[in-house]
């Protein structure tokens, strides 16, 4: 018994869903592949992180803590000199505050007729 026209049809109909599932398939496949390398690739900079903190000497240790004393320092001292500054200008400020003169009428006196 032959193939029916019929029969020919509903296949090749069937063909281009059938294509379009095994494209994406193969896409998805590709994708999984590609976020295992990267979860791969995060893990070994964790584990190359962990090693280098490891392997940290003790005068390494001692500079950090003396970095950071003298970071510290420095922002306590910038930060009086911009306290001491932004004084100066209030007090400038106050100084050259100009009197502006207002008109009491100004703005009172809607004038319709004209």
């Amino acid at each position: 018994m032959g193939i029916a026209p019929l029969d020919l049809q509903t296949l090749y109909s069937q063909l281009d869903k059938i294509g379009k599932t095994q494209g994406s398939q193969a896409q998805i496949l590709q994708v999984q592949n590609a976020l295992q390398d990267v979860e791969k690739s995060k893990q070994q900079l964790e584990e190359k992180k962990k090693i280098s903190s490891a392997s940290m000497t003790e005068e390494e240790d001692t500079q950090k803590v003396k970095d950071r004393q003298h970071q510290q320092q420095n922002t306590n001292q910038q930060n009086k000199a911009k306290e001491s500054e932004d004084l100066e200008k209030t007090e400038t400020e106050e100084k050259t505050q100009k009197v502006v003169f207002q008109d009491p009428n100004l703005g009172q006196h809607i004038d319709v007729i004209g």
